[in-house]
């Protein structure tokens, strides 16, 4: 009795130094994690604002420099389907309607993810009054070249609108082509490779065999 109770008194003593150990390697590495308010651009150079640990920044990092790699390729690929579009024949892809991803730390490190959402919310305010002040000048400048050119206004500023549409179309149409060409470019990249089945060698029976040398 004595000796089992030792035993279990050693294996308590084991797993408590493991649970130790354990619990000391998850606090360091959750210490080692930070958290930022990064600015994100696509490829229409549309940028958000996102709360980003250390480890997805790396992630994202990683991202950017496999696209970087590919881009090239990626653009070749896409001015050859762009050629088999009716109509684009003797035009070459518009280039200048996609730019590469990037992202920008638009904070300092947070200790924790809910001091870098405080700083998200502040950057988000801070956008949305730029944007209506933004708005709020445009307004402004149109009302007065409505006062101006009179009822010639309204018409060209359809025509504006309807040229507007037509361009956000074009352009949307081209990145999407280029989305696709390199979304098959990196999921290519990364697919396991196939192995390949090893030759097997079919033996003819030896009764066969001897036939054949008769």
């Amino acid at each position: 009795m004595k000796s089992g109770g030792r035993t279990s008194y050693r294996l308590k003593a084991v797993l408590l130094v493991v649970m130790t150990v354990v619990g000391a390697m998850t606090s360091h590495a959750q210490l080692r994690e930070k958290y930022y308010v990064v600015k994100m651009y696509d490829h229409a150079k549309e940028m958000t604002l996102e709360v980003k640990s250390s480890s997805e920044l790396k992630a994202l990092e990683k991202e950017c420099r496999f696209e970087a790699r590919y881009w090239g390729k990626a653009l070749t690929l896409t001015q050859k389907e762009w050629k088999k579009i009716k109509g684009n024949e003797r035009t070459s892809f518009p280039r200048g309607t996609v730019t590469q991803k990037k992202f920008v730390k638009a904070s300092p490190a947070c200790a924790s993810e809910e001091q870098a959402a405080e700083k998200l919310s502040k950057y988000l305010d801070s956008v949305a009054r730029k944007k209506e002040r933004d708005e709020e000048r445009e307004e402004k400048r149109k009302e007065k070249e409505k006062e101006k050119e009179g009822k010639s206004y309204e018409r060209k500023e359809k025509k504006r609108k309807a040229k507007e549409a037509r361009k956000n179309a074009f352009d949307a149409d081209a990145r999407y082509l280029f989305d696709t060409q390199m979304t098959e470019l990196m999921e290519e990249a990364t697919r396991p490779a196939k192995k390949e089945a090893p030759a097997v060698q079919i033996l003819a029976p030896q009764g066969l065999s001897g036939a054949a040398g008769t």
